[in-house]
């Protein structure tokens, strides 16, 4: 999977996000860049949102518009990997700075996708190479064939919606909501983590797996087997072991004081 964000481009990034106040998108964008099957695409946008959707063919199309204030869309290809970033103008700290950009980017059903935002909002469908998706502020909803995803936000929302065999999954948000619907791999690990934010996961009927649920101060309301325990009489945690079918996934599902739900489809 890849790796977190840099300190450095969050901490950049945000700056530019609070002198930014609210956006009338002045500028198109239409171009295509052909990467190959395959390809590694990386994406960074501050505000407004980003759509990435899987098709067939080896080319990446990119449309959108543009904030006034946006210096440039850098698209720059490097042998296999492409990388898309929305550029300010540096220094700039004007309170009305026209900073939003909306993209639309089609990329080849197997490409390796990465993308970071501050607070735009992220969709990815279709595509089923491995992704690291990851958001400030903005939701991140993720659905179609996927095989393994890594998905954290601090505020923002994250759904998931898949009907093939995930086969590896991390999940983590500070106050946002995670939902996931997929259909789990019983040879997969996957990790649900929050601090407040409530945890739904709903799985197939026969799901094999290990799971290890434990909340501080939230309630756990298992549709699957047995009800949660108390850590100790003198401390509101509540802890859940549990075995479906034969065992074989690993699933870690952790809240501070967020509820967790475990379904079956």
């Amino acid at each position: 999977m890849k790796t977190k964000m840099t300190k450095s481009w969050i901490l950049g990034m945000a700056l530019l996000l609070m002198a930014a106040g609210p956006a009338i998108a002045g500028q198109t964008v239409n171009e295509s860049v052909d990467v190959g099957r395959g390809a590694s695409i990386s994406i960074e946008n501050i505000v407004g949102s980003v759509r990435v959707v899987g098709s067939s063919g080896s080319t990446v199309e990119i449309s959108g518009t543009l904030g006034d204030d946006v210096e440039e869309l850098l698209v720059e290809k490097h042998g296999n990997r492409l990388e898309i970033s929305v550029e300010l103008p540096e220094g700039d700290h004007n309170r009305d700075l026209d900073a939003e950009a909306d993209l639309v980017i089609h990329v080849p059903f197997d490409s390796e996708l990465e993308v970071e935002t501050i607070s735009a909002m992220i969709e990815v469908s279709d595509v089923r190479g491995e992704m690291n998706l990851e958001s400030i502020s903005g939701s991140i909803d993720v659905d179609g064939e996927l095989s393994a995803i890594e998905l954290s936000t601090i505020s923002g929302e994250i759904t998931v919606a898949s009907g093939s065999s995930l086969q590896e999954g991390s999940f983590e948000s500070i106050s946002g909501s995670i939902e996931c619907d997929a259909d789990l791999s019983d040879n997969g690990e996957f990790a649900f983590e929050t601090v407040s934010g409530n945890i739904t996961v709903s799985v197939s009927r026969g799901f094999s797996a290990e799971w290890d649920v434990e909340t501080f101060s939230g309630e756990i309301d298992n549709d699957l087997g047995p009800g949660a325990e108390r850590t100790s009489k003198y401390a509101p945690g509540r802890e859940l072991s549990f075995t479906t079918g034969g065992g074989g996934a690993e699933v870690s599902v952790e809240s501070l004081s967020g509820r967790v739900s475990i379904r079956e489809n």
